[in-house]
């Protein structure tokens, strides 16, 4: 019942918005509300959508979920050149949503581009997408002049 509620508020007051975050508690259907979405808004606008997740198994198991509810999935995981062309396809053609890890999108040289992102669990994408822009400097470092040099 409360997925219904989730869905009927997108639609209604969210729909036009860049950027929308639904909370959930643990089991209560975000896989079906994020699917769901995203489906609607590849069959609606064409677009190509991606479903993102931390780990290449939580993609596994979110696409097979999302199948068994009939959303036309393509599960795209591992390193890109390891995709079935068929599967790229269908994502690129915006014919199935694809399922796939964080790090497909949030890296130095994507190979998934989608018009519309749905992340579960968005706060675990905070190492992912932290971890290619940003710099860390050793504690030993220290500046002199203007000049970052080590000891």
């Amino acid at each position: 019942m409360r997925q219904a509620e989730v869905l009927r508020a997108y639609h209604r007051d969210y729909l036009m918005c860049q950027d929308v975050a639904i909370e959930l508690p643990t089991g209560a259907g975000k896989t079906l509300v994020g699917g769901l979405i995203a489906e609607w808004r590849r069959r609606q606008h064409g677009e190509r959508v991606a479903y993102l997740t931390p780990t290449k198994q939580l993609a596994r198991q979110a696409a097979e979920r999302a199948r068994s509810y009939g959303i036309s999935v393509c599960l795209l995981t591992g390193r890109h050149t390891t995709w079935d062309p068929a599967e790229r396809a269908r994502f690129q053609q915006g014919q199935a949503v694809a399922f796939a890890a964080y790090s497909s999108v949030f890296n130095s040289n994507p190979k998934l581009e989608a018009q519309t992102l749905i992340l579960d669990d968005a706060h675990a994408a905070e190492g992912a997408v932290a971890a290619n822009w940003s710099v860390s400097i050793p504690r030993q470092w220290r500046r002199i002049r203007g000049v970052v040099a080590t000891r």
